[in-house]
C-alpha cells in the first residue's frame, strides 16, 4: 500500500507479509521491518527511497523497488535483497515502472502498467509475460499458498475499459495457464485478495459499496458483503488464517469485519462454502447493480451487532422477524421487472459486517490484517525477531487464568495508517460489535520510544477487559 498523506511524507509504502506477522515500511531514506506482535523493529536500511517493499513470510528475502527524490534503485528495477547478509541477491530491470510485486515460496509476480511478469523464485527466470488492460494502480493478487499458486488480475477483454471493466482473470502461476474468469462487478475492479489457502477470492470495485467472494478456481459466488451505501475507495481486504472472516479498510476510516464462515454470525446458511451449493442468486457473475441502499454494516452505538439483542429471547424474536420480512420481501421482488429484481435481490442477499473499528485522525490510506490472539512474529532475518513472551507473544498461559477457550474466541485486528501508526484491536469473534483498541505504536519514532509515545497519544478507554493469553 502506497502512502499519500502530506503529514506522512517520510513514508512511501507499507505492507504486511503473507501471514501478517511482520510489517515492511518503505521510507524516503530507506526501509524498515517490524514484527507486529510484539511490536519491534528488526531491520533497517538507509540507502535511499523505497517505494515497494514486499517480504517472503518471515524470511530474510525482501523484494524492493526504488522511489522518492533519492531512490535507492530505479523505479523500473526489482531488487531481491537478503537482509541477513545485507546485500542484493539479484536485480531485474523493466521497460516501465514496477507498480506492484507479490511473492510466495514458488513464484514472484511483477505488475507493470500493461503487463504481468511471472518468475520462478528459485532462479528468477521469467516464465511468462502476460499482456493486460491498462492497470495504473497495479491491481493484482498472488496466493500465499504455493500449492494453490493462483494469480488474479483485472481482465482486458472489454474494449475501452481501463482495468477490465469488472472482470478478473484467475491464472495458475505454476502451470502457467488461465483457470477461469470471474465477472465480479460492472464497474472497474480496484482490489482483489486471496485467502491464505488460495481457495477464496475477494473482489471490490471502484464504487466500494459491495465486496464479493468467489471460490477458486470454480469462480462460484459465495457471498455478497455490503460495506455501505455511499461510494468510497477500498484500500485493502484481508482474510483471517481460517478464511472465516474478512477485514476491509476504506476511505471512510472505518474497518469492517465480515463473518464468512458457514452459518456464522453474519447469517450465512450452512453449505455456502460448497462449490455445488452457491447462495441464492449466486453464480460466477457479479452483474447486480451496486449501491444506493441503506448502510446496515458495522456495530450500533451500544456496541452490539445490527439487529442484535442483550438476551436470547430478544435475539430469537429479532431473528424470526427478520426472516419473515425477508421472505415477504422476496415474494414482492418476484413481481417486479428483472432489472429492479436483480438490484433488490442483491440487497436481500447481502451480508453486513458483524464487527467494526472507527479509526482516529484524518482521512488517509490504511491496510488491515487479522491474526490469531497470541500470535507473535518470528523473523529469521538479521537481528532476530520478536519471538517469545510479551504482548501477544507465545509465552504460555500466564495471563492470570485466561483459558484456551477465551483465546480461541478472540482475534487481533492490525491496522496501519498513513500517519505512521500501527494499531492493534481485539476482535470479539462471538459477539462482534466495536473492537477494543489494545495498542498503538509509531512507525516513525525511535524504536525504543515508540511504544511509550504511542501509548501516551492513543490511550484506549478500558473497562476491566479480559487479558489476552500470553500477556503479563
Amino acid at each position: 500500500m502506497t502512502s499519500d498523506d502530506a503529514s506522512s511524507k517520510e513514508i512511501l509504502c507499507y505492507g504486511f507479509n503473507q501471514d501478517a506477522t511482520c510489517l515492511a515500511v518503505g521510507l524516503r531514506t530507506g526501509y524498515r521491518i517490524y514484527t507486529c506482535r510484539p511490536f519491534a523493529q528488526c531491520f533497517a536500511m538507509t540507502d535511499g527511497g523505497i517505494g515497494r517493499a514486499e517480504m517472503l513470510f518471515s524470511s530474510s528475502l525482501v523484494a524492493l523497488v526504488g522511489s522518492g527524490d533519492r531512490p535507492a534503485f530505479s523505479p523500473r528495477r526489482l531488487c531481491l535483497w537478503n537482509t541477513k547478509k545485507d546485500h542484493s541477491i539479484c536485480e531485474v530491470n523493466f521497460l516501465t515502472a514496477v507498480l506492484a510485486v507479490k511473492l510466495n515460496r514458488k513464484r514472484v509476480a511483477v505488475c507493470l502498467k500493461t503487463a504481468l511478469h511471472v518468475f520462478d523464485i528459485s532462479d528468477m527466470k521469467c516464465l511468462r509475460t502476460l499482456e493486460t488492460a491498462p492497470n495504473p494502480d497495479g491491481v493484482m493478487a498472488l496466493s500465499p499458498n504455493e500449492e494453490n499458486c493462483h494469480l488474479a488480475f483485472p481482465d482486458g477483454a472489454k474494449a475501452g475499459s481501463s482495468g477490465g471493466g469488472g472482470e478478473v482473470i484467475l491464472y495458475n502461476a505454476l502451470d502457467l495457464k488461465v483457470l477461469n474468469k470471474v465477472v465480479a462487478c460492472r464497474s472497474r475492479v480496484v482490489a482483489v485478495s486471496f485467502s491464505r489457502d488460495g481457495k477464496l477470492l475477494a473482489t471490490a470495485s471502484e464504487q466500494g459499496t459491495v465486496i464479493r467472494i468467489f471460490t477458486v478456481p470454480a469462480a462460484v459466488k459465495l457471498y455478497t458483503l455490503r460495506r455501505g451505501s455511499t461510494s468510497c475507495d477500498i484500500y485493502s481486504m484481508s482474510f483471517n488464517a481460517a478464511a472465516t472472516r474478512l477485514a476491509v479498510s476504506s476511505s471512510t476510516r472505518t474497518i469492517h469485519i465480515f463473518d464468512v464462515s458457514a452459518g456464522g454470525a453474519a447469517g450465512g446458511a450452512a453449505g455456502r462454502r460448497s462449490n455445488s451449493s452457491p447462495r441464492q442468486g449466486g453464480n460466477s457473475g457479479g452483474g447486480e447493480q451496486e449501491g444506493d441502499v441503506e448502510n446496515g454494516g458495522g456495530a450500533n452505538k451500544n456496541g452490539s451487532r445490527p439487529g442484535g439483542a442483550s438476551d436470547g429471547n430478544n435475539a430469537s424474536s429479532n431473528s424470526n422477524s427478520s426472516s419473515g420480512l425477508a421472505s415477504g420481501f422476496r415474494s414482492m421482488v418476484g413481481m417486479l421487472p428483472n432489472r429492479v429484481t436483480k438490484r433488490m435481490q442483491d440487497y436481500v442477499d447481502c451480508e453486513r459486517s458483524f464487527a467494526s473499528v472507527r479509526l482516529r485522525g484524518s482521512a488517509g490510506r490504511s491496510i488491515c490484517a487479522l491474526i490469531p490472539a497470541g500470535d507473535s512474529g518470528v523473523w529469521t532475518g538479521k537481528g532476530g525477531g520478536g519471538a517469545g513472551k510479551g504482548p501477544g507473544g507465545r509465552g504460555g498461559d500466564e495471563s492470570g487464568g485466561q483459558g484456551e477457550d477465551e483465546e480461541v474466541a478472540r482475534e487481533v485486528l492490525l491496522v496501519v495508517t498513513n500517519e505512521g501508526i500501527l494499531y492493534s484491536y481485539v476482535v470479539d469473534t462471538v459477539n462482534g460489535g466495536e473492537c477494543r483498541l489494545d495498542e498503538a505504536s509509531s512507525l516513525l519514532m525511535d524504536p525504543s520510544a515508540s511504544q511509550e509515545i504511542g501509548s501516551e497519544l492513543f490511550v484506549p478507554e478500558r473497562h476491566a477487559p479480559p487479558v489476552l493469553a500470553g500477556q503479563s
